[in-house]
């Protein structure tokens, strides 16, 4: 998933690692700049994953973000 609020862009997104590990990672910045942020949550299931990921989301369009683009793969 991909958001933006006219200044800021955000993502997350959910793998599976090759050891079994599911992972959240977001990635954060300003929009035209190089400087960016990130953040990794390990989870065991991908069920725990989503439910982060819907945490995620929840926040960013509390926050004035607009969801840009959503990956269904």
């Amino acid at each position: 998933m991909y958001w933006e609020n006219g200044h800021r862009w955000y993502s997350a997104d959910i793998q599976q690692d090759l050891l079994g590990t599911w992972v959240l990672e977001c990635r954060w910045g300003r929009i035209g700049s190089r400087a960016t942020g990130g953040q990794r949550f390990l989870t065991d299931t991908e069920g725990e994953a989503r439910e982060i990921m819907e945490t995620v989301k929840h926040r960013r369009l509390k926050r004035g973000y607009k969801l840009v683009c959503l990956d269904l793969v």
